[in-house]
């Protein structure tokens, strides 16, 4: 018997793609999506960051959130699309509960930054 999850997906594009090929490969992840029975109730586009660590030649990059429902069955093989999409420089699928999600804000620049260094 299949059971319905929520998910975050987070995924990183290169900021030296053009911006028509950038649109192409966010629509393409919906369409994976969406094709594989999922319904995806949030997307963000955090825009250009700098990464922590070079990536694939890149020291920067596009980041985008979805947040989406699908069934638990079909996720690997959404991952396994996400792992071939050579435009994708990294990605993270992780099983959310409703409760536990915040509110994103509008932009990452208005999220607080910590202190790494005191511990």
């Amino acid at each position: 018997m299949s059971q319905i999850n929520n998910y975050e997906l987070m995924w990183i594009l290169s900021s030296e793609d053009t911006e028509e090929s950038k649109e192409d490969v966010v629509s393409s992840i919906k369409n994976n999506i969406s094709s594989s029975g999922g319904e995806i109730s949030e997307f963000e586009n955090y825009g250009k960051r700098k990464l922590a660590y070079e990536l694939s030649g890149n020291k920067e990059g596009n980041y985008y959130l979805s947040r989406f429902s699908m069934d638990t069955m079909k996720i690997n093989e959404l991952n396994d699309k996400l792992n071939k999409e050579n435009k994708v420089l990294r990605h993270l699928i992780t099983t959310i509960k409703l409760k536990d999600i915040l509110i994103a804000p509008d932009k990452m620049d208005e999220v607080p930054e910590t202190n790494r260094n005191k511990r």
